[in-house]
């Protein structure tokens, strides 16, 4: 992967927390998550240890698109989490 890369992934399950942790030295922005007719969708940053206590949570039961922009490293990295549903997708572009 490179500088300006477009990054996305799909999660293959729903009820489980997933993780997305890219390699050493590469940081990317996420810029959208998305949750099909989940009750809910989480999302936020984990260390692997702890999770972040302020998690983005939406709505219910509607197609869900969140449009953020955070950046997540090999230190720092995504947790999402939907409990039905589609199972959740992300989408950022490598920075570093």
């Amino acid at each position: 992967m490179a500088v300006g890369d477009v990054i996305s992934g799909i999660f293959t399950t729903t009820g489980v927390y997933h993780d997305f942790q890219p390699s050493a030295g590469t940081e990317i922005i996420i810029t959208a998550v998305h949750g099909s007719n989940a009750a809910n969708l989480l999302l936020g940053l984990t260390n692997g240890t702890t999770a972040s206590t302020s998690y983005l949570q939406y709505g219910t039961n509607w197609a869900q698109n969140a449009n953020i922009k955070f950046g997540i490293n090999n230190t720092n990295y995504l947790t999402v989490y939907t409990n039905s549903g589609a199972p959740p997708s992300y989408t950022g572009i490598q920075i570093k």
